[in-house]
């Protein structure tokens, strides 16, 4: 969930799935009719932790760098960089003309504020762990200080930012193309009373759009070029219309009545469509699994947790759930991100283990022996999960499969609207969470770093000092000896498997169907859109 998951009533959406702002019936390029499955939360880069508001992020905002049109990093308000020869310094010399939507100009002092306020601890950016090698940053997010002049990110003037690290990190600039640090203006958001984000009036764009009609529920919103953007002239698309759609079927009839240019599919859809000209696979970056709470139900139990970590067929999920979208995750960081240098395969080979595969007689032998040390004969857990098709009916799979394998056991399941799954999940008001987490440029360690005692997003309370010495390590002594530091956060990988922190259930494929007339649409990796190179006649 760095990024998180994601229907309206078909007869209602003629009259409103497109008001708002319209495009002149002149522009030589037409507007794109785009659907997502979840709400829109937040355009405040600090508290963004779900895919929706990461992707319109991407949209509203810039950093010093971006992802191009081919999902290269490339200097974007930076127009030039001098790193030193120990790689711990970088100094960022800003474009001229850099403005925000309003007017006002793009300082290094707003850069410094969009670091400080990531690395704010009650923000809980899901960025901030992957900047903590910044001399300071640490001690900053952890709350051993709150002067924020001791971290190393300094405006030298008003066009020079400059970041010193403990440590040299090549992953650096492709880091700094995630939203967390993305530059914020201090007066604006003071001027919106706490409220920064949380609708269209009180957002700020220095990126190629700005966003229109957002109330902050709206199932309905659009982005129109923003004129101030520095690289204006470079964005062909001039407006996106945006419509949530949950229902996969909903979604489906849309598409085929040309009232919207992308949707996705579920996996019924996909047997049926993938030989279509319009549909495409996008791979991404994404892992689902299971989030076990130690502190609710029998769940403190660790041969429980194993239980039914190995007591779900994730292989027969992906095949005849989710078929075309997933394949079974063999570790918690997705496949295809990583090579073991050791062994020379790739990371989610390498660090496989039997505590993740199925396994019906063990799971049964293995909950049966942790009920008998809890005491008792009978659990109930609920699952929580999003009001998506998708998630409905993994949800459902999973409690039969849990149910079947694990006697004694009742499941139930909550279905709720993202924003409030989110908030259940940081308030720990959950007994397992089915949720996804995609990572940032910086990799495996994207995933790893997320399980630590003092990680924000633990939201399940596990806790292991082994664990945690194993990221320090990758993180601080074996920095830069990628070897090693691959081998620490496989370690990491299976102390999670082992332990049953969570359950990896799969990696995740968008499968959907994209108009004919649309040309050059760039999703990456990270699930991040790219309307400027987007062409619709």
């Amino acid at each position: 969930m760095n990024k998180g998951t994601g229907i309206i009533a078909g007869v209602l959406v003629s009259s409103i799935l497109f008001g708002g702002t319209s495009v002149q019936a002149a522009t030589k390029n037409k507007a794109i009719n785009y659907t997502v499955t979840s709400e829109l939360q937040t355009l405040n880069q600090a508290t963004a932790a779900d895919t929706v508001s990461e992707s319109i992020l991407y949209s509203t905002g810039q950093g010093l760098y971006r992802m191009n049109g081919k999902s290269k990093v490339v200097l974007a308000d930076a127009k030039s960089v001098d790193i030193s020869k120990d790689g711990k310094t970088y100094t960022f010399h800003l474009k001229s003309g850099l403005q925000y939507s309003n007017g006002t100009k793009v300082t290094a002092q707003d850069y410094v504020y969009g670091f400080q306020q990531t690395l704010t601890p009650k923000n809980q950016s899901t960025a901030a762990s992957s900047v903590l090698d910044i001399v300071g940053a640490a001690d900053f997010y952890n709350g051993k200080t709150t002067n924020f002049s001791t971290v190393g990110v300094k405006a030298l003037d008003s066009k020079t930012v400059q970041i010193k690290l403990t440590v040299a990190n090549p992953d650096l600039p492709k880091i700094l193309t995630g939203s967390g640090f993305y530059p914020e203006n201090k007066a604006f958001i003071d001027s919106t009373d706490g409220k920064y984000g949380s609708t269209a009036a009180t957002s700020l764009s220095n990126g190629p759009y700005i966003l229109k009609d957002f109330n902050g529920s709206s199932t309905t919103f659009q982005l129109v070029k923003n004129p101030n953007y520095v690289d204006a002239a470079k964005v062909k698309t001039p407006q996106v219309n945006y419509t949530v759609v949950k229902d996969n079927t909903t979604g489906y009839n849309l598409f085929q009545s040309g009232k919207v240019d992308y949707t996705t599919l579920n996996a019924t859809q996909v047997k049926s469509l993938k030989k279509s000209k319009e549909y495409r696979a996008d791979k991404t970056e994404y892992t689902t699994y299971m989030q076990f709470n130690l502190k609710r139900s029998v769940l403190n139990n660790k041969k429980i947790r194993q239980a039914m970590e190995i007591g779900v067929n994730k292989k027969e999920l992906a095949n005849d759930v989710l078929t075309g979208s997933s394949t079974p995750a063999t570790t918690f960081a997705p496949a295809n991100i990583q090579t073991d240098h050791k062994s020379g395969k790739d990371f989610s080979k390498a660090y496989q283990t039997t505590y993740n595969q199925y396994n019906a007689k063990k799971a049964a032998k293995l909950f049966a022996a942790g009920m008998k040390e809890e005491g008792k004969q009978t659990a109930t857990v609920t699952i929580l999960a999003a009001d998506t098709s998708e998630a409905k009916d993994v949800s459902v799979y999973l409690k039969a499969q849990l149910e079947k394998n694990l006697k004694g056991l009742t499941v139930n399941i909550k279905n709720v609207p993202k924003p409030t799954l989110i908030a259940d999940m940081r308030a720990g008001n959950f007994d397992i969470v089915y949720i996804g987490w995609e990572g940032d440029a910086s990799g495996v360690m994207s995933y790893e770093q997320v399980f630590t005692s003092d990680g924000i997003f633990s939201f399940g309370n596990y806790k292991s000092a082994t664990y945690d010495a194993l990221i320090k390590k990758a993180k601080t002594t074996d920095a830069t000896k990628e070897k090693e530091r691959v081998a620490d956060l496989g370690k990491a990988d299976q102390m999670l498997q082992k332990d049953a922190a969570l359950a990896p259930l799969g990696y995740t494929t968008t499968s959907a169907l994209l108009s004919k007339q649309v040309k050059n649409l760039q999703i990456n990796a990270y699930g991040d859109v790219d309307f400027m190179h987007a062409v619709k006649k």
